[in-house]
């Protein structure tokens, strides 16, 4: 290792500045810094009787010490003006950091975060050497990867997946009988439908661009479980987290024993990249057979940061056309729908990144015919609104229904969360109406209580009401508070504060807080300091509040998990159902058009294809005609603008066109 250190940085002098003699001054050991390579301590080695730390240890901290920076469209190490003596010189660490930032910078493209730091440092923190690289024997070469042999997940992960994998197991032979019984109205599927714009009376057809790819009123919803399966399991999968927050999606797919051949990672929120990067290396250290370095060299990078962003060019540039089999995980932003929110709907500006997560996913589909992307897509439960908003809130939702089908609603609670999470679910990778009966049979396990996740000298009151419907029934009045209210993006929100069903009293502080994000990480199913991020000089902080917003954003693990595990095994089960995958559909005959909702707007005139029939609906629940049909319109204008590039500004802040 020291030889190939030295050949790696020739000197013109013969003056030792590597930090690779074993001769200079002795640190004492840090048992923490001791790690095991080839059954040799790597951490601390011995010299006579006194143990030292190896300098290739001094070097992973002196580098780990050094904040990244982009300037001038390339990447820098700031150098520190005090050095530790027992390093001996470090200048070779920090030129080590600075030349192999610099090739991943223009590997990377980097350029485009010049003058973002947190994104460029969370591109290259993703994959540049860290001190568990150097105690490997990886010193900065990325062809160094291949050296490593990685045979098994971490036991603790391996347990966790073998226990998941047993939990469905007795869920599907417990709804065997109904699951066999039960009809699959296909009527609840429908076809990719493409956006059809007529301007100043004339009707024009969907522009395509150089992809060939056209704007999405409606993805096909048609179910793909047995095929993704199969590839997925098999070849592995390409993960795309949109609005990819804490990597809740890829943990997901990782859990389910599935191994990830690339993973993309979409968020704007540099706090939010910060814990993705720093999670990365989590998950690579837990589930190493199942996601490589490599597999997320690129994850900040291949893809625009803002879903909005996203075209065609850029999916195709991630290898969208490579043959690989894609999953799409997207928790699109609820702050609008949601009944603790603005109460805006579609129309916020957070919750409008509907209609982007639709135009990838739609674009997607239209670039993989033979191979259609798996998804999973959750918000809010859209039908739990009140007052004025109720109305709007369940327009908003069949509009939603439309154009990405019909949603499975289920509570974390009821798979063992220690806080309520009512979400709306949306899948392709197994049919609705098995996965509400499997849902029937699942049951939470018995004595669970919040105390077993709050640290010690806080505790909570007694439940103070038993829940109701559509929340899984777990609390019982006067009994001990089995889940928590739902968390929120934001501190102390009104179910937390004193006197309120989750306000917890912390004995040591003599005072009513709320949970902190060590007991909010473990009542969703993640690990505890899942969200921790160390502090470095120079970077957004990642404190308390921070993470408290991203676990309010984040999805629940328990939830997704055991999701994405039932559609695993019913698609590999005697309850598999073969559907036949339409192609994507060619744009619509003039007759159709005939039966199309047509609304003026200002000069243009927007035909909306209906999509769904007549018959589906009315098994669901009567719509407004008109706002369906406002909604269509304003969708398919916003897409075409997108799909144009001509669109300076958001449709949704349009007053005359609104």
């Amino acid at each position: 290792i020291n030889a190939d250190a030295l050949s790696r940085m020739p000197r013109d002098s013969s003056t030792d500045t590597s930090g690779a003699r074993l001769d200079g001054p002795c640190v004492s050991a840090d048992s923490n810094a001791c790690m095991w390579l080839g059954g040799q301590s790597a951490g601390v080695w011995m010299l006579g009787d006194s143990p030292v730390v190896s300098p290739l240890v001094l070097l992973a901290d002196q580098l780990s010490m050094s904040p990244l920076t982009v300037s001038s469209g390339f990447c820098t190490a700031h150098a520190s003006t005090s050095v530790d003596s027992s390093l001996g010189r470090s200048n070779v660490g920090r030129q080590l950091l600075a030349q192999h930032a610099c090739s991943s910078a223009r590997e990377c493209d980097l350029m485009r975060y010049a003058g973002d730091v947190d994104s460029a440092h969370s591109a290259l923190h993703a994959f540049i050497i860290d001190r568990s690289d150097l105690l490997a024997g990886n010193l900065g070469s990325l062809a160094d990867e291949g050296v490593k042999q990685v045979t098994s997940n971490c036991p603790v992960a391996e347990q966790r997946s073998r226990d998941l994998e047993c939990k469905v197991t007795g869920w599907l032979a417990a709804a065997s009988q109904q699951l066999q019984s039960k009809f699959i109205d296909l009527a609840l599927y429908h076809d990719w439908r493409p956006a059809c714009i007529m301007r100043r009376g004339k009707e024009t057809q969907p522009v395509k661009d150089q992809h060939g790819v056209q704007p999405t009123a409606a993805i096909s919803t048609h179910v793909i479980g047995q095929q993704f399966f199969s590839h997925a399991c098999s070849d592995g999968v390409v993960v795309c987290e949109l609005f990819g927050g804490i990597c809740s999606g890829l943990e997901m797919v990782l859990r389910s024993g599935i191994v990830v051949q690339k993973y993309l990672y979409c968020d704007k929120d540099p706090v939010a990249r910060r814990i993705a990067a720093y999670r990365l290396h989590q998950l690579n250290s837990q589930y190493p057979a199942l996601l490589s370095r490599e597999s997320y060299r690129y994850a900040f990078t291949a893809l625009p940061q803002d879903v909005g962003a996203i075209t065609s060019d850029h999916l195709v540039r991630a290898g969208a056309q490579n043959g690989d089999q894609w999953l799409v995980v997207a928790g699109f932003e609820c702050q609008d729908l949601s009944p603790a929110g603005s109460g805006k709907g579609l129309s916020g500006e957070h919750s409008v990144t509907f209609f982007a997560m639709k135009r990838v996913l739609g674009a997607l589909q239209q670039l993989q015919h033979h191979l259609p992307p798996g998804y999973l897509i959750e918000n809010t439960y859209l039908k739990h609104n009140f007052g004025a908003v109720q109305q709007s809130s369940a327009a908003e939702y069949h509009f939603i229904c439309q154009c990405i089908g019909h949603p499975l609603a289920c509570d974390a609670a009821q798979f063992g969360s220690y806080a309520h999470r009512l979400r709306h679910y949306w899948t392709n990778l197994a049919h609705l109406q098995q996965l509400q009966v499997v849902l029937q049979y699942v049951h939470r396990p018995a004595g669970l209580r919040v105390t077993d996740i709050l640290k010690s000298g806080r505790v909570v009151l007694a439940a103070m009401k038993s829940d109701a419907a559509p929340f899984y029934r777990c609390n019982v009045k006067g009994e001990p508070l089995s889940a928590l209210p739902t968390f929120t993006a934001y501190r102390m929100s009104r179910a937390y504060r004193a006197g309120q069903p989750g306000a917890v009293f912390d004995g040591n502080q003599r005072c009513w807080t709320e949970p902190n994000a060590e007991e909010r990480e473990v009542a969703m199913g993640f690990d505890q300091d899942c969200s921790y991020v160390p502090a470095v000089p120079g970077l957004i902080p990642v404190g308390d509040a921070a993470r408290h917003a991203a676990l309010g954003k984040a999805m629940d693990m328990n939830a997704i998990s055991s999701l994405c595990a039932i559609c695993k095994s019913l698609s590999t089960s005697a309850h598999a159902l073969p559907v036949p995958v339409p192609a994507v559909a060619a744009p619509p005959s003039a007759s159709a058009h005939a039966a199309a909702t047509v609304v003026q707007l200002g000069c243009d005139t927007c035909v909306c294809q209906p999509l769904t029939s007549a018959t589906a609906l009315s098994n669901i629940c009567e719509i407004e005609p008109f706002y369906a049909g406002t909604m269509h319109s304003m969708a398919a204008v916003h897409d075409q603008a997108c799909c144009d590039h001509v669109a300076k500004r958001d449709i949704w802040m349009d007053a005359a066109l609104l």
